[in-house]
């Protein structure tokens, strides 16, 4: 049916004409609303397949995610942007830092069955997982209709020792052994996976060209460890390794390295370096 050419609402400071815009913005605060101009349809924005996964990046790493929105209604949208109060919180951010980002194609408009590109990115200073909801507002014809961008993503695996510092063995005699454990967990935002470890002598001690340091029972991870170089290590999951230090003389075993190499999720060849100080007498 033909609408009519004009229709009038009578209102008086309703609490809810605040959210009404578009062709209602312009009107008085009370009185008659003018209905003739409001659309049978309005504009309707959607993401288009957006999932806003950044997946897993490495910490301190900015990793860029385009959103192509799409207009599907029949009616312009317009005054479209972030929402008030709704700013983006690190780590996430529009590329550039403002709204709709760095190389982006939106505007405050959108035409009907017309789409555009936002920008944005994931610079991740600790570890994840992270998340936050990107909220756009714009005026769909009558009303300020919200947009909701759910966006998560997580940090690579980190491998860190237990206890900070070296692992002290002390001073024991030469020929005599003493055993440590060693702690390792997974302190990133993604599962890790060991691939190897070896012991590294110093440059700085030519008298011993070998390590004094192993693995209880001659194998990673040392008799009665839990790490393991075939299960992925588990976001707050902890390991632990059995070293034995056999001292053959009365020398200065300092600054010897266990090095552990794992794959954290975004790096294949990742590392963690613990230093092995002993000495002999």
């Amino acid at each position: 049916m033909e609408r009519p050419a004009a229709r009038f609402l009578a209102f008086a400071l309703l609490p809810a004409i605040s959210a009404l815009c578009g062709c209602y913005q312009n009107q008085p605060a009370s009185g008659l609303l003018d209905l003739s101009n409001v659309p049978d349809l309005v504009a309707i924005l959607i993401p288009d397949a957006f999932e806003g996964d950044f997946g897993v990046q490495a910490k301190n790493s900015s990793t860029s995610l385009n959103v192509l929105v799409t207009n599907t209604g029949p009616y312009a949208a317009s005054e479209i942007r972030v929402a008030d109060g709704k700013d983006l919180q690190a780590p996430f951010a529009f590329k550039g830092g403002s709204f709709p980002g760095t190389g982006s194609d939106c505007t405050s408009d959108l035409a009907p069955e017309a789409a555009c590109t936002l920008v944005l990115t994931y610079a991740p200073v600790t570890e994840g997982p992270h998340a936050a909801v990107l909220e756009l507002s714009y005026i769909d014809g009558v009303i300020v209709a919200p947009m909701l961008f759910p966006l998560h993503g997580t940090t690579a695996g980190l491998l860190l020792p237990w206890t900070p510092g070296p692992v002290d063995f002390g001073n024991p005699l030469a020929g005599a052994t003493v055993s440590r454990e060693v702690l390792v967990s997974n302190n990133g935002g993604s599962a890790l996976l060991l691939k190897s470890a070896n012991f590294e002598v110093p440059l700085t001690d030519p008298a011993s060209p070998a390590s004094p340091y192993t693995f209880v029972g001659g194998a990673f991870p040392g008799t009665d460890g839990s790490c393991t170089l075939v299960t992925p290590l588990a976001v707050g999951q902890t390991c632990r390794l059995n070293l034995l230090y056999s001292p053959l003389a009365a020398l200065d075993y300092s600054d010897y390295k266990l090095n552990l190499i794992y794959d954290d999720g975004v790096a294949e060849d990742s590392s963690l370096t613990i230093t092995l100080n002993g000495t002999a007498q």
